[in-house]
């Protein structure tokens, strides 16, 4: 099954499958401490690997969001919540994307799809007015056998990428895969343009 199709199947049940006990992922209070820490009000957002939009629960409706996701089904949901919406890989929609068309650009566990992050980050930084929050998720090959065993799509692992004159760069636990239960951590990293 390829990525866009799971997400599909998964759409419905997306955020309650993610908020579950079980999962316990812990992705969003930190987001909401570094928006509060640089006092991010009501910006524009082009909010990467959206799913259904799950990010205006956590920010508010202040935000212009525009979401970025290969599942049509989660876009829909996204769009019931206000978003603006594009269809399409990351790699593919970034370049169509008007250079600062959003004050912020906020990827959150959606990058381990994309190979070449080096591409992904000049974009992010091409695109955004005044900065970019992203999460990179540690791969282990626990995580990605039990992955390959779902999506035929490979995951990357971007956890150790160098990344210049960052505001914020720290890591943590954030959730428990579903496919062992294996703790896995996450590195948040925020740019100010």
């Amino acid at each position: 099954m390829k990525a866009n199709e799971f997400y599909n199947k998964i759409s419905n049940n997306y955020e309650d499958f993610i908020n579950s006990p079980e999962i316990n992922a812990k992705l969003n209070d930190r987001l909401i401490d570094i928006f509060d820490k640089y006092n991010i009000k009501s910006e524009s957002i082009l909010d990467v690997g959206c799913g259904p939009g799950n990010l205006e629960s956590y920010l508010g409706k202040e935000f212009n969001y525009t979401g970025i996701d290969i599942a049509d089904k989660m876009l829909i949901l996204a769009k019931g919540r206000g978003y603006k919406t594009i269809l399409g890989k990351i790699e593919d929609v970034l370049p169509k994307i008007e250079s600062n068309s959003y004050d912020y650009v906020i990827a959150v566990s959606s990058l381990h799809f994309v190979k070449d992050i080096d591409f992904v980050l000049k974009e992010f930084e091409r695109i955004a007015v005044k900065g970019f929050l992203i999460t990179l998720d540690r791969m282990t090959d626990q995580y990605k056998q039990g992955f390959s065993s779902v999506v035929d799509d490979p995951v990357f692992d971007h956890f150790q990428v160098k990344i210049k004159d960052l505001a914020e760069d720290f890591s943590f636990d954030v959730w428990i895969s579903p496919r062992g239960g294996e703790v896995m951590k996450v590195r948040m990293v925020f740019k100010i343009l």
